[in-house]
């Protein structure tokens, strides 16, 4: 149980570790009770041992169910944190002309125990802060480190200035689409099939992730088919979480997530993505001007490039409103802090 306990507290807000701890309970347990299921005939009363049981089940199923027992605690010889990660972010949106649509900063806090947005944290603006429901957008728009968007969707953010530290001066996010192609494979009456490929060069700090959502729609059908990468997209694909974009009228079938750390060079990291599309509409045409370019009118793919900038001292934050948090927190939570630089792109 010293094993399992610590692991299943950290599946994340989408799965009762209660219920498995119990079953595993049961389990060990089984076979120590072929030995009581033996000694239990030679008690005076059957009867009174059974009430005795049953009563004492009862009582443990109604404190188990009650809620009133925090999990958590700090004591001379035992430990049980409760874990966040909160990013002091910074995200920007771009529409399908290049045009900034949307930003904004803030704390995003996520929780690694199923019940740890139930207890308070002793921080008032996080505690009053409401649980994020995602109901659209790639990866939930959120600049995720690594994709635990299955696990994690009770998080909570609190608005606050964007982060300004000296690495994210050194190093700042910054993505190009340095060339856009579309091809023309075959057309008829019914349908055009394409192939559209972009060329993107991004830079920043050695910690970068990538977030793939090819967009698809009642007249239109997009899948990634060749990428630049070492590993076939294929083996890396990943059904979609959250079914609707925030493209009028266009949804997620798959998506891809790549997280990259190139150490200490920090050249730009060159991106070529093919995709295959399938169109029956007569709105996929290259403009006049530009034969080999598309006209600015048609999603295909989001794109989500997240930067991620890790404290150097382990115990502080790298940003003043982070400290603030983890000051006030109690001592029985563990926070890890760094700042995440997120943008979006429709192509």
């Amino acid at each position: 149980m010293e094993f399992f306990i610590p692991l299943t507290g950290r599946m994340g807000t989408e799965m009762p570790s209660d219920i498995i701890v119990s079953l595993l309970v049961s389990a060990s347990l089984l076979p120590l009770m072929l030995v009581v299921s033996d000694s239990i005939h030679y008690v005076k009363s059957f009867r009174r041992c059974y009430k005795f049981f049953v009563r004492l089940t009862i009582v443990v199923v109604i404190a188990a169910t009650y809620g009133h027992f925090v999990p958590y605690q700090v004591t001379d010889n035992q430990i049980a944190p409760m874990r966040l990660i909160a990013q002091h972010t910074h995200r920007t949106f771009y529409g399908i002309a290049g045009q900034v649509t949307v930003m904004d900063s803030g704390i995003l806090v996520h929780c690694l125990d199923y019940r740890c947005m139930t207890t308070e944290t002793n921080h008032l603006p996080l505690d009053q802060a409401q649980s994020i429901v995602c109901r659209k957008g790639l990866f939930c728009h959120w600049p995720w480190y690594v994709p635990l968007e299955k696990g994690i969707r009770r998080s909570r953010y609190i608005a606050t200035d964007p982060p300004v530290s000296t690495d994210i001066k050194q190093h700042p996010l910054s993505v190009r689409l340095e060339h856009r192609e579309v091809e023309v494979l075959s057309k008829n009456k019914t349908h055009t099939e394409l192939m559209y490929r972009i060329n993107l060069a991004i830079r920043g700090p050695s910690h970068v992730s990538l977030q793939i959502g090819p967009l698809q729609s009642r007249l239109t059908k997009s899948k990634l088919s060749k990428w630049s990468l070492d590993i076939d997209p294929n083996s890396v694909k990943r059904k979609s979480t959250i079914r609707h974009s925030s493209h009028e009228g266009y949804h997620f079938n798959k998506w891809y997530f790549v997280y990259r750390h190139n150490g200490c060079s920090y050249r730009p990291w060159r991106v070529q993505l093919e995709f295959h599309i399938l169109s029956l509409s007569d709105k996929f045409t290259s403009s006049k001007s530009h034969p080999h370019y598309l006209g600015c009118t048609y999603p295909v793919v989001e794109v989500g490039v997240s930067a991620h900038y890790l404290p150097t001292n382990a115990h502080m934050c790298s940003t003043a409103q982070l400290n603030n948090v983890k000051d006030d927190l109690h001592d029985f939570i563990a926070l890890t802090c760094f700042e995440s630089i997120y943008e979006n792109f429709i192509y």
